[in-house]
C-alpha cells in the first residue's frame, strides 16, 4: 500500500480542483458560444 504524504494529498486535491474549475469555465465559454450562434441563426434577415 503506498502511502501519500499530507504535501502530495493537498497537491493532488489542488489540481483536481483546478481541472473541474476549467471544464466548467470551458463549459461555459461553449455555452456561449452556442447561444451566439443559435441566435444568429435564429434573427438572420430572410434572404
Amino acid at each position: 500500500m503506498l502511502r501519500l504524504s499530507d504535501h502530495a494529498i493537498k497537491m493532488m486535491e489542488q489540481r483536481l480542483r483546478l481541472e473541474q474549475h476549467r471544464t466548467y469555465q470551458a463549459n461555459k465559454v461553449v455555452d456561449n458560444l452556442h447561444h451566439k450562434y443559435f441566435f444568429q441563426h435564429i434573427f438572420q434577415p430572410k434572404r
